[in-house]
């Protein structure tokens, strides 16, 4: 007889995927979001309106879901998150993020940025 559709759902972990960093010479681990981990994401974040929020959300998804793949550890802590924001290569920053967002089923960037900026200006 076959597991149960719980059992099975149980045993179902957030996906994961090897991102190749060229530029650094390395590759990472980005991985999705358990609920929990989701929650924490969102609560860790400004208000809705601020003019930081997206800054500090394309941040938080860095060092949230990106991970060294020989240790398990995460490649950035919270206090790499300006570092991040205010000095980091975005094109390797963007790639992480597309990568996460998709494992967790969001949207692009670029879809949160013209939907964040709509509401911003009013549209």
């Amino acid at each position: 007889m076959g597991n149960s559709i719980r059992e099975v759902a149980l045993k179902w972990k957030a996906p994961t995927e090897r991102l190749r960093i060229p530029e650094w010479g390395a590759e990472v681990e980005v991985r999705g979001m358990s609920l929990g981990g989701q929650s924490e994401f969102l609560a860790s974040l400004p208000d809705e309106g601020s003019p930081n929020r997206m800054k500090k959300m394309m941040a938080q998804t860095i060092i949230r879901t990106v991970f060294d793949p020989l240790t398990g550890e995460p490649v950035f802590e919270q206090a790499d998150a300006e570092h991040i924001i205010n000095e980091g290569d975005v094109r390797i920053f963007r790639r992480m993020i597309e990568v996460a967002n998709r494992l967790m089923g969001l949207e692009s960037t670029e879809e949160i940025e013209e939907r964040l900026g709509k509401d911003h200006d009013g549209d």
